[in-house]
């Protein structure tokens, strides 16, 4: 019998989910059976939930991201019918910072582990079974859950990295099953503050890094599990610390490691001409940039630490080390102009037509980012235009995301100047995106 079934609960990618992955390994570490399911790849969520509810675990713990809440609480909601003893638990980026509100509403959720479950999730499992008095709810850190009508809210860990953890198990994991099989994370957290960004909030500015041989270690590991010829290094400050960057190129280098790989966390304010020679000479083939606005006052208004100017100088000099360059946008700020707001989607137009892959983006509520709190008085939510979800919005969908603007915040917007002409124009934009996986063209 199954300790615990694992799903990640997420549509549409279909890489491999890391964290999943990484509480799979904790547990399997510990002697814990686990059973994953990924959404992803079965596709169907009646199929999932039946399979779900027929597992003969009694814990089903849900990774996932808050624009899939809608549709996973629809699934517990059926799984429960159909099993009322399972023990729900939750867990996933965006998760902690509503998990009370989440708890009030809906009393199908039992648990919700905020921030690192990897040693959170066995400890609950333990309290779950009463095998030991030490293992009870309240000695479990990173617990969120009800208890007579009351919302407990445990102690947190501080974010570390979780040196006990060894290479990730890839034994659930078909290749041929995901479109990137070959991510890596190098950090945890984020020293920055965009005002747009709920880490702050969660992690309190922190970075935890990996350490640089164990990163080459799980590299070697994908490369022994799968035939991929690229890593995908998926983390937000890949270039945090110059000397951390000249000790993984040395490392590539001492190393005599001829793979190529792809950076999605570029910072356009830390780059140099030393880092990109050093990125062209080992193989870096891709690199992703948040360059977010075209208006030096949005830069300055969402903390971004540097100037349009200087992006534009970067991005220009990494594309002459780095064929394949990626800028992102957001608009839809509520203290923007039209007049930013066009110069923004304008200036993704300009880099599309120099062969740069533009990414623009709407801008989505996030909870406890500076911005939602202090305009939290101006959601809106219309008819979800513009609006990245994963399936259908039916009337059922539609009726739950308008109960409750906390926790479906993603599917709201806020109500900034010129909506209407600002939708209008975004509509028109023309840009698009080609994703990694079918742009790389490696030989």
């Amino acid at each position: 019998m199954s300790h615990i079934t694992l799903v990640n609960y997420c549509a549409g990618s279909e890489w491999v989910p890391l964290g999943c992955l990484s509480i799979l390994t904790a547990l399997r570490q510990r002697g814990y059976k686990v059973k994953f399911y990924d959404l992803q790849i079965i596709g169907d969520i009646n199929s999932l939930e039946t399979m779900l509810a027929a597992d003969s675990a009694k814990i089903i713990l849900f990774s996932t991201i808050s624009m899939m809440l809608p549709w996973l609480f629809q699934s517990i909601k059926k799984i429960k019918a159909m099993a009322p003893c399972k023990n729900v638990i939750l867990g996933g980026p965006g998760i902690a910072l509503i998990a009370e509100d989440i708890l009030r509403q809906y009393e199908i959720v039992d648990y919700i582990i905020e921030g690192e479950g990897e040693i959170a999730v066995a400890d609950l499992i333990r309290a779950l079974n009463g095998r030991t008095t030490k293992f009870n709810l309240q000695n479990v850190r990173n617990l969120v859950y009800k208890q007579n009508n009351c919302i407990v809210r445990n102690s947190r860990t501080s974010q570390r990295w979780l040196g006990k953890i060894n290479t990730l198990d890839y034994s659930d994991v078909l290749s041929e099953s995901y479109t990137i099989v070959s991510s890596v994370v190098t950090s945890y957290g984020c020293t920055y503050d965009c005002s747009f960004c709920y880490s702050p909030s969660l992690w309190g500015r922190r970075i935890v890094t990996k350490p640089i041989k164990v990163i080459f270690k799980d590299v070697k590991a994908i490369f022994d599990t799968f035939q991929t010829k690229y890593i995908v290094f998926v983390d937000d400050l890949f270039f945090l610390h110059k000397e951390r960057s000249r000790e993984f190129f040395r490392a590539y280098y001492a190393g005599g490691c001829q793979f190529k790989y792809l950076i999605l966390g570029g910072r356009v304010d830390v780059l140099d001409k030393e880092i990109l020679e050093h990125l062209r000479d080992t193989n870096c083939i891709s690199i992703s940039f948040g360059l977010e606005s075209a208006s030096n006052r949005i830069l300055k208004k969402i903390s971004k630490r540097f100037k349009v100017e200087q992006a534009l100088d970067t991005i220009t000099m990494a594309k002459r080390y780095v064929h394949d360059i990626s800028v992102s946008f957001i608009v839809g700020f509520p203290f923007e102009t039209l007049n930013e707001f066009c110069d923004t989607i304008e200036l993704g137009r300009a880099l599309d037509r120099q062969g740069y892959h533009i990414i623009l983006n709407y801008l989505r509520p996030q909870v406890g980012s500076s911005i939602y709190m202090e305009y939290l008085d101006k959601l809106y939510i219309g008819d979800f235009r513009y609006v990245i979800k994963p399936y259908i919005i039916d009337h059922d969908i539609d009726t739950m995301i308008r109960g409750n603007a906390k926790i479906f915040a993603w599917y709201y917007s806020y109500n900034t100047f010129d909506k209407e002409e600002k939708y209008k124009v975004f509509s028109e934009h023309n840009i698009k995106y080609i994703p990694i996986h079918k742009r790389i063209n490696i030989a």
